[in-house]
């Protein structure tokens, strides 16, 4: 029973603070030692739910029985009725994305769904959704008077319950039926409410945002500011090393000032979480502030760390190694690139940099918060596809807002107009056809004729973006220079060959496309056997692990995709698939499917 409850407050605890994909690592894992436990079975599915995961999630609510929990007598009875109300969730949030006419069946189930539970239950969540969903089918007076019973199931909640997460739950559900009867003022409040009365609990004001947001689109209600704390940053942060050359973009006699001048920054706009390297200098003063602010800080490394360290942490001498280790130890995620060492190639610190941009997205659209990036900079123009300058340059031209500490001036400034980016690193898709080794001779012809034709079809509009193209057999590969014309792409082939008529074609129905995309550094080379163009390196061996592992007629990406993704791409919509291992035993990664 210890090691159940201990496995529940761990997923509860990263459910609390938002980070949901962990919420679910830790789910399954600790699912695979207590498959039966219903607890877990419920945070595993609202993990994914909560992430907009939710074709996964409604395959994993009936494949864990969700439903089961909530008619188990022998279940608390708030574990019973939040699995009741699970499946309406996932339903809801999946009518938001369907055409018209299934969109207003599917609201109207979920709606139905969320008043048999108030009915049974009780309370202020399921009678808060009700006037969501009421107000977003066009049933204006329906919603108020269910607003009228939100507020009065959730009031005394709100001023008296002892868990300051109830609290915080009650004045969300307030904040809606406040939209519902138009009293925009009495909403802001509620809002506030719900931060200062748990103010840690990024996950709940993150669906509270995503709640308000849209309620304010189904009630045409402009909010206006609702207080800094709700839009605090997600933060992707750079700076330059310090160096004991009096000339250099960071002198180590500006180290007192400029720490100042970042801690001043953090306060004025305190970040939940930040992103970024760890080299003596502005990553290190940017991680302690973070840390002392009690921000989650996630730390990128390009390559092995005792490179990393030789290179970026010993050179500036001083306390910085035993700085570098205290934030190292605080730290609430290490990631590594690679464990290669160093091979002299300064665009793997470019990678590391974007990779941490990438997450920072990720991390601000799991928090529905805005993400931005936090410079040590001096102003000059990028020389080279690493570095501060290049993180800056790299940061204007994707149109995202930057905050800067120049060293010289100690003063903070925008920084707009800067272009420029590297283009070391690749969107690399791998793809092949599940049931072609069974094909006869003649229907391998047809498949390369038809099925193949259609890809290359569906490939010429991408042009010189398509930096490289090989098949063999029913094998295709493809490295794209932005990852958005590599999903384009995707989409484009996936659609063509959905479209064939296989059997008129004389080929096995079954035939399916299954795509796997990594993004990372690709090394073009000419080959010496064929005399031809080709690409090499760690990441392409990385991509070609995750097509065996993809579902037939799925498109499966790495995090580093995703990450890259996100950044430049802010409408663009994942599953999670969890942690997978590649094929080859090629270790695990976390997998997402993309969505449309």
């Amino acid at each position: 029973m210890i090691h159940r409850n201990g496995s529940v407050r761990v997923v509860r605890e990263h459910l609390r603070v938002g980070d949901l994909l962990l919420a679910y690592d830790k789910a399954e894992a600790a699912l695979r030692r207590d498959p039966d436990n219903p607890e877990l079975r419920y945070l595993a599915v609202l993990a994914l739910a909560r992430a907009g995961s939710l074709r996964h999630a409604q395959a994993e609510h009936t494949a864990l029985r969700i439903d089961e929990i909530a008619r188990d007598p022998g279940a608390p009875d708030i574990l019973r009725q939040d699995a009741a109300s699970l499946g309406a969730r996932i339903l809801k949030d999946l009518a938001l994305s369907m055409p018209s006419a299934a969109r207003g069946r599917a609201l109207g189930l979920a709606t139905m769904r969320y008043e048999a539970n108030h009915t049974r239950w009780g309370g202020h969540y399921a009678a808060s959704n009700v006037v969501f969903l009421r107000a977003l089918q066009g049933d204006p007076g329906g919603a108020r008077e269910w607003a009228r019973v939100v507020i009065a199931c959730a009031e005394p909640v709100g001023a008296t319950a002892e868990a300051a997460e109830e609290r915080c739950w009650a004045w969300a559900s307030i904040a809606t039926a406040r939209l519902a009867l138009g009293e925009a003022a009495a909403a802001v409040a509620a809002l506030q409410a719900a931060q200062d009365a748990d103010p840690r609990n990024l996950g709940a004001h993150a669906a509270t945002r995503r709640q308000a947001r849209r309620m304010c689109d189904a009630t045409n209600i402009e909010l206006g500011p609702i207080g800094a704390a709700l839009d605090a940053p997600v933060v992707a942060y750079t700076g330059h090393i310090v160096t004991a050359d009096a000339a250099g973009r960071f002198p180590a006699a500006l180290t007192a000032a400029a720490r100042d001048a970042i801690g001043d920054l953090v306060a004025r706009r305190p970040p939940v979480a930040g992103f970024g390297g760890l080299a003596a200098g502005g990553d290190i003063l940017f991680a302690e502030a973070l840390l002392a602010r009690g921000a989650e800080l996630h730390i990128v490394l390009p390559f092995a760390e005792a490179d990393y360290i030789r290179l970026s942490v010993e050179p500036s001498g001083g306390d910085w190694l035993g700085r570098y280790a205290a934030c190292i130890a605080a730290a609430t995620s290490v990631r590594h690139l690679c464990d290669d060492p160093h091979d002299g190639d300064p665009s793997a610190f470019a990678q590391g940099a974007r990779h941490a941009m990438g997450l920072a997205a990720l991390r601000a659209r799991q928090l529905e918060l805005p993400v931005v990036q936090f410079a040590l900079h001096d102003g000059s123009a990028a020389s080279s596809p690493s570095g501060t300058a290049a993180d800056v340059a790299c940061w204007a031209a994707l149109g995202l807002p930057s905050e800067a500490i120049c060293p010289g001036a100690l003063g903070l400034t925008g920084l707009t107009g800067l272009t420029g980016e590297a283009q070391d690193e690749g969107a690399i898709l791998f793809g092949d056809f599940s049931g072609f080794s069974g094909l006869r001779d003649a229907q391998a012809r047809r498949f390369m004729d038809v099925v193949l034709g259609a890809v290359a079809a569906a490939l010429e509009p991408s042009g010189e973006a398509c930096l490289y193209r090989n098949t063999w057999g029913d094998g295709v590969v493809l490295v794209f220079s932005d990852v958005r014309f590599a999903v384009e792409a995707a989409r484009r082939v996936m659609a063509a060959v959905d479209a064939i008529d296989l059997a008129a074609c004389g080929l096995p129905p079954t035939l399916a496309l299954r795509l796997g995309g990594h993004w990372g550094p690709v090394c073009f080379r000419s080959d010496p056997v064929t005399g031809r163009p080709s690409c090499c390196g760690r990441a392409m061996s990385h991509a070609a692990r995750i097509e065996p592992i993809t579902p037939p007629g799925a498109f499966f990406v790495t995090e580093a995709f995703a990450a890259a993704l996100a950044l430049r791409d802010p409408a663009c919509r994942f599953d999670y698939v969890g942690v997978v291992p590649l094929a080859k035993r090629h270790g695990e990664v976390r997998m997402f499917s993309l969505q449309g």
